[in-house]
């Protein structure tokens, strides 16, 4: 049985600074530095502290709806303090170097569900996994009549190809995930003694 060869972590570190990872940015910018722009897409991270990391999140919250004109991204609320108000004071601060950007449409794009229990955010998970699943699917078909006003204004020189392609996936739906605390969905669970852990 061959087992890989080992990799230093000093190699690894070093080609992360090479390539770089499109990432949501922390608002920190000590923290940003050291994850080389910020948290990467694609990632499950865990924030704490002494306190609860709420102001944290929210500032990663309003960054990614801010940083995307497109898509949305969802706040689980599993403590029943979310602070819309917060929300709106830090996008606010975050738009006032974007002057075209409205700040309604920005809060359009998120969105908050309250959970009780791991079920409650198993379920809100796998709907939006269920939605971004049909959006996905629904873009990858072009309808025929489509294909032909497009072969029509291709002839015609209407169609730029650069970065045109109708077949591609479009960035839709939630691709942000918050859950601002996993230990108050734990609490019905375990007894006091054993909360002290997570």
């Amino acid at each position: 049985m061959a087992f890989p060869r080992p990799i230093l972590a000093s190699s690894l570190f070093e080609s992360l600074n090479r390539s770089p990872i499109h990432s949501i940015p922390t608002s920190c910018t000590a923290l940003d530095s050291i994850l080389n722009g910020g948290i990467p897409y694609g990632s499950v991270i865990s924030l704490s502290g002494p306190h609860a990391p709420t102001r944290t999140l929210m500032h990663v919250f309003a960054a990614y709806l801010v940083s995307d004109s497109v898509t949305e991204a969802m706040w689980i609320d599993t403590s029943g303090n979310f602070a819309g108000g917060t929300l709106k004071e830090v996008i606010e601060a975050k738009l006032q170097q974007q002057q075209r950007v409205d700040i309604n449409k920005v809060l359009d794009k998120a969105q908050v569900g309250r959970v009780f229990d791991l079920t409650g955010i198993e379920e809100t998970v796998r709907e939006i996994l269920v939605e971004h699943e049909k959006n996905q699917g629904a873009e990858r078909v072009v309808e025929d009549s489509q294909a032909e006003d497009m072969e029509v204004e291709e002839q015609n020189g209407e169609i730029d190809h650069e970065g045109a392609n109708p077949y591609s996936r479009r960035k839709t739906g939630v691709r942000l995930i918050v859950v601002d605390t996993i230990t108050q969905p734990y609490a019905s669970m375990v007894n006091k003694n054993q909360l002290e852990g997570l």
